[in-house]
């Protein structure tokens, strides 16, 4: 009678596979985080072969990129009226549709996770066509829109079928949200924001200028826009206490000078940003004219990607992965 016991531990990167766990949950040759695998029931002809195939029990997510995103009536205005007729709400879901199309060739598309966060006078975590929470990897992304992400955006902003009342920006609102589902995520479960697998995000470490000790950081980011004020109650960062740093990056849409507002606005989203434990500079970035759309793309693929905090981050990729 053969006997196989099928591993119950596999690494991610070489496939390696544990009966048991070691005792700091690495992979010994790749020094990252195993994942879980479930016993498969075998055939008979696998028992006789001693063969067996392994099956993950659960995907893990890895990285979370957030969106916060102003879907306001002033969206629809258009982004650089001397320029082109493009209106800031196309801008921006162009930008989110190019951003997930450049990860279509990544490695890890099923564990790098995509969350997007609706806000007007209200927040809500947007919904998928099926009415679903829009908490998805990218490798599910790609496969149910396609290059079709950015008309879905558009048409779900538009419609506000979300209901967040797009007569008023709340950024403070959508903040918080971010900020709940941010804490949900490290503390290892997304059960209540549809997620039912587990979590592990993996952490990186964040070299820092001035010869200070290098800071671990977790692989999630979060990006918001606005192109406007906020005009609903006190403004408040819900990331400003985060540690051991804020994950929060933000944007201006449209011209900072056109008036009073616009140049409150922009400060506004400048303050909320955090500061780039590397290059000790505000994750802040500002998209005024034609030529900064390509530039909110990268920005979004950075943010999708968990690569960097800042702008300097574009240049340079200055976070290397490691094993927590």
């Amino acid at each position: 009678m053969i006997v196989v016991t099928l591993p119950l531990y596999e690494c991610p990167s070489c496939s390696r596979t544990y009966d048991t766990l070691p005792q700091d949950d690495l992979c010994e040759e790749c020094n990252i985080p195993l994942r879980p695998v479930e016993r498969k029931k075998l055939t008979k002809k696998e028992k006789l072969s001693g063969t067996s195939a392994l099956v993950p029990a659960s995907r893990l997510m890895r990285g979370l990129g957030m969106l916060g995103c102003d879907i306001s009536y002033s969206m629809e205005e258009k982004a650089f009226p001397l320029e082109a007729e493009l209106s800031k709400l196309e801008l921006i879901t162009r930008a989110i549709q190019d951003a997930v199309s450049q990860m279509q060739n990544l490695e890890d598309l099923a564990d790098a996770y995509l969350a997007i966060i609706a806000f007007g006078r209200n927040a809500q975590l947007i919904t998928d066509r099926q009415g679903r929470p829009f908490v998805k990897s990218v490798q599910e992304i790609l496969a149910e829109e396609g290059d079709g992400l950015g008309d879905y955006l558009r048409e779900l902003f538009m419609s506000d079928s979300l209901g967040v009342d797009r007569n008023a920006t709340n950024i403070t609102e959508a903040l918080r949200l971010a900020r709940q589902i941010t804490d949900q995520a490290l503390s290892g479960s997304l059960q209540s924001f549809g997620v039912t697998h587990q979590i592990a995000l993996d952490m990186q470490t964040v070299t820092r200028p001035k010869n200070q000790p290098a800071l671990p950081m977790p692989n999630i980011r979060v990006m918001f826009y606005s192109d406007g004020k906020h005009n609903e109650g006190p403004l408040e960062n819900a990331f400003a206490t985060m540690q051991p740093a804020s994950v929060l990056m933000t944007a201006f849409i449209g011209d900072e000078k056109a008036d009073t507002d616009a140049r409150m606005g922009a400060d506004q989203m400048k303050a909320l940003a955090n500061i780039c434990p590397k290059h000790d500079r505000k994750g802040y970035f500002l998209i005024n004219t034609l030529s900064r759309q390509a530039f909110l793309r990268e920005v979004y693929h950075m943010a999708t990607g968990a690569s960097g905090f800042c702008s300097q981050c574009l240049i340079k990729k200055d976070t290397k992965k490691i094993a927590s």
